[in-house]
């Protein structure tokens, strides 16, 4: 092989260690195609001592506090304004956030039929509400205004519960 060949090779070789290999989100973070990690948004509103909770129709039948997931398109805010807003019809202003929530949940099934075990990183923002009238959307069947006192005999998430419980308490 003669010295141009040789060079070729040698300078073939230093281009290809300089391009970088491009991952898929999948292969770089090693993310398993069964489970999924999503972010919810929720509110904690006030009125009179008590902390407005939602009855969910789904197969868990607890109480748990308005939102819901954000869609990818939008930011946490907006995300928390809209999930209000369809599961109550309520305005609101959202104000400082009082807690976060970690939790799994196995076998959680998607509205095309999948079912996977998920991930919820839940944010709880404090909120103030700007209209009066509520209307529950078919994800919730009744709501009430609750107290601490309440939420104890309530069959709630934890940390709804205790979010809830903490805002009253500096309220």
């Amino acid at each position: 092989m003669g010295t141009a060949a040789r060079s070729a090779i040698r300078e073939d070789a230093r281009i290809r260690t300089m391009t970088p290999r491009i991952f898929s989100q999948a292969e770089l973070y090693d993310l398993p195609r069964d489970k999924a990690i999503l972010l919810s948004v929720k509110a904690i509103i006030l009125e009179s001592g008590k902390a407005l909770l939602l009855h969910s129709t789904d197969a868990h039948l607890h109480w748990e506090l308005p939102g819901g997931l954000v869609d990818l398109r939008e930011n946490l805010e907006d995300g928390l304004k809209r999930e209000v807003r369809e599961e109550t019809t309520l305005e609101i202003e959202i104000g400082k956030i009082l807690g976060v929530g970690d939790m799994w949940r196995l076998g959680f099934r998607f509205k095309d039929g999948t079912v996977r075990d998920i991930r919820v990183i839940e944010i709880i923002y404090q909120c103030r509400k700007l209209s009066e009238s509520i209307a529950l959307s078919k994800e919730h069947d009744k709501y009430r205004w609750a107290t601490k006192d309440d939420m104890a005999s309530l069959q709630m998430f934890p940390q709804h519960q205790s979010a809830a419980e903490n805002a009253l308490a500096s309220h």
